[in-house]
């Protein structure tokens, strides 16, 4: 059963803004804002989760600046599970977000430099 939230247009406004600044925060955080994906673009397949955590709020005209660090390898048969940690900090060194994201990667062989 769905139920409707009543609010005025002023909140609906508000909530909206909301939303779009916190979805502006996770695509600064997403790898595919960095160069991860061409490091990875032969073994790359799959977002498995992301998560996070707003710290501080997130103003209109903020400068935001993403970072993210691979935290885990977790070695599979085939494949192998990637955990980075994303943060967003603003203009003021302040952490607005805090978070984490698993990618799925497949094993490929190893470069020999000597053939090169």
């Amino acid at each position: 059963m769905t139920q409707s939230i009543m609010m005025s247009n002023s909140a609906r406004n508000v909530a909206i803004q909301h939303c779009w600044r916190m979805a502006l925060v996770f695509i600064q955080t997403a790898a595919g804002a960095g160069n991860f994906p061409q490091q990875t673009a032969d073994s790359l397949v799959a977002l498995l989760s992301f998560s996070g955590e707003m710290h501080h709020p997130l103003y209109a005209g903020d400068a935001v600046y993403p970072g993210l660090e691979i935290v885990k390898l977790t070695p599979q048969r085939t494949t192998g599970i990637i955990e980075m940690r994303a943060i967003v900090l603003n203009q003021n060194d302040q952490l607005i977000m805090d978070g984490t994201h698993h990618y799925l990667v497949k094993k490929i062989q190893p470069v020999d430099n000597k053939t090169l």
